[in-house]
Protein backbone atom coordinates (compact mmCIF):
# COMPACT_ATOMS: atom_id res chain seq x y z
CA UNK A 1 0.00 0.00 0.00
CA UNK A 2 1.45 3.42 -0.72
CA UNK A 3 -0.02 6.49 0.04
CA UNK A 4 1.29 9.74 -0.95
CA UNK A 5 -0.17 13.39 -1.50
CA UNK A 6 -0.36 15.96 -3.94
CA UNK A 7 -2.20 13.94 -7.21
CA UNK A 8 -4.99 16.68 -7.56
CA UNK A 9 -5.00 19.67 -9.34
CA UNK A 10 -6.42 22.50 -7.09
CA UNK A 11 -8.27 25.06 -9.06
CA UNK A 12 -9.31 27.57 -6.27
CA UNK A 13 -10.81 27.43 -2.74
CA UNK A 14 -14.59 28.82 -2.44
CA UNK A 15 -15.95 29.51 1.38
CA UNK A 16 -19.71 30.30 2.50
CA UNK A 17 -18.52 33.13 5.07
CA UNK A 18 -20.15 36.28 6.79
CA UNK A 19 -17.79 39.14 8.65
CA UNK A 20 -18.49 37.81 11.89
CA UNK A 21 -19.41 34.01 12.00
CA UNK A 22 -16.47 30.89 10.99
CA UNK A 23 -18.86 29.82 8.11
CA UNK A 24 -20.79 25.80 8.43
CA UNK A 25 -20.22 24.99 4.89
CA UNK A 26 -16.63 24.98 3.31
CA UNK A 27 -15.65 24.27 -0.25
CA UNK A 28 -12.77 23.21 -1.97
CA UNK A 29 -12.64 22.97 -6.48
CA UNK A 30 -10.76 20.21 -6.81
CA UNK A 31 -9.13 18.43 -10.17
CA UNK A 32 -8.48 14.74 -10.49
CA UNK A 33 -6.10 13.90 -12.75
CA UNK A 34 -6.70 10.48 -12.78
CA UNK A 35 -9.64 8.14 -12.21
CA UNK A 36 -10.35 8.05 -8.26
CA UNK A 37 -12.59 6.46 -6.45
CA UNK A 38 -14.79 8.77 -3.27
CA UNK A 39 -16.35 6.72 -0.67
CA UNK A 40 -17.29 3.83 -3.98
CA UNK A 41 -17.96 6.41 -6.49
CA UNK A 42 -15.83 7.17 -9.47
CA UNK A 43 -14.97 10.34 -10.33
CA UNK A 44 -12.49 12.13 -13.12
CA UNK A 45 -11.72 15.80 -13.54
CA UNK A 46 -13.26 18.94 -11.89
CA UNK A 47 -15.20 18.69 -8.89
CA UNK A 48 -16.50 20.46 -5.36
CA UNK A 49 -15.97 19.10 -2.13
CA UNK A 50 -17.91 20.66 0.09
CA UNK A 51 -17.96 19.70 3.78
CA UNK A 52 -21.17 20.91 6.10
CA UNK A 53 -20.37 21.04 9.97
CA UNK A 54 -24.46 21.25 10.58
CA UNK A 55 -24.79 18.54 9.12
CA UNK A 56 -22.17 16.77 10.78
CA UNK A 57 -23.41 17.58 14.07
CA UNK A 58 -26.96 15.85 13.37
CA UNK A 59 -24.85 12.99 12.76
CA UNK A 60 -26.13 13.69 8.58
CA UNK A 61 -23.31 13.16 5.67
CA UNK A 62 -21.18 16.05 6.39
CA UNK A 63 -19.06 15.48 3.06
CA UNK A 64 -20.43 16.04 -0.44
CA UNK A 65 -19.06 16.27 -3.93
CA UNK A 66 -20.84 17.79 -6.59
CA UNK A 67 -20.02 18.03 -10.53
CA UNK A 68 -18.46 21.21 -11.03
CA UNK A 69 -20.56 23.89 -13.38
CA UNK A 70 -19.15 27.18 -11.96
CA UNK A 71 -17.26 29.59 -9.04
CA UNK A 72 -21.09 30.57 -7.91
CA UNK A 73 -22.68 27.88 -8.36
CA UNK A 74 -22.43 24.48 -7.40
CA UNK A 75 -23.54 20.81 -10.05
CA UNK A 76 -25.13 18.00 -9.46
CA UNK A 77 -24.62 16.26 -6.54
CA UNK A 78 -22.25 12.75 -7.24
CA UNK A 79 -21.68 11.14 -3.76
CA UNK A 80 -21.96 12.03 -0.09
CA UNK A 81 -21.08 10.79 3.35
CA UNK A 82 -20.55 10.88 6.70
CA UNK A 83 -16.54 11.52 7.09
CA UNK A 84 -14.50 10.35 10.21
CA UNK A 85 -12.94 13.57 11.48
CA UNK A 86 -9.22 13.74 12.47
CA UNK A 87 -7.46 16.27 14.15
CA UNK A 88 -4.74 17.61 12.21
CA UNK A 89 -1.78 20.72 11.84
CA UNK A 90 -3.33 23.67 10.40
CA UNK A 91 -3.67 23.31 6.47
CA UNK A 92 -2.47 26.17 4.77
CA UNK A 93 -4.03 24.54 1.26
CA UNK A 94 -6.50 21.66 0.48
CA UNK A 95 -4.33 18.47 1.22
CA UNK A 96 -5.50 15.05 -0.49
CA UNK A 97 -4.60 11.68 0.78
CA UNK A 98 -5.19 9.53 -1.82
CA UNK A 99 -4.27 5.08 -1.92
CA UNK A 100 -2.57 4.21 -4.97
CA UNK A 101 -2.33 0.57 -6.37
CA UNK A 102 -1.36 -0.39 -9.91
CA UNK A 103 -4.18 -2.87 -9.98
CA UNK A 104 -7.30 -0.07 -9.39
CA UNK A 105 -8.26 3.27 -9.61
CA UNK A 106 -6.74 5.95 -7.55
CA UNK A 107 -9.28 6.05 -3.91
CA UNK A 108 -9.68 8.97 -1.22
CA UNK A 109 -8.45 8.43 1.97
CA UNK A 110 -8.48 11.95 3.53
CA UNK A 111 -9.32 15.74 2.48
CA UNK A 112 -8.51 18.51 4.24
CA UNK A 113 -9.64 22.16 3.07
CA UNK A 114 -7.15 25.04 3.49
CA UNK A 115 -7.82 26.86 7.00
CA UNK A 116 -8.91 23.88 9.01
CA UNK A 117 -7.46 21.97 11.75
CA UNK A 118 -9.21 18.64 10.88
CA UNK A 119 -8.58 16.19 7.98
CA UNK A 120 -12.08 14.29 6.87
CA UNK A 121 -11.18 10.61 6.52
CA UNK A 122 -13.59 9.24 3.42
CA UNK A 123 -15.41 5.94 4.18
CA UNK A 124 -13.83 3.00 1.78
CA UNK A 125 -17.16 1.59 0.09
CA UNK A 126 -16.27 -0.98 -2.84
Amino acid sequence: MQKYFGTVLIMGFLAASTLDAVPTKRTAVVRFLNPTSIAGTFVLGTVVIEHDDDKMAHGQPCTTVYRFKSRTELGEPIVSFMCMPQERALATKFEATLYRSVASPDRLIEYQISGEREGHGVPDFQ
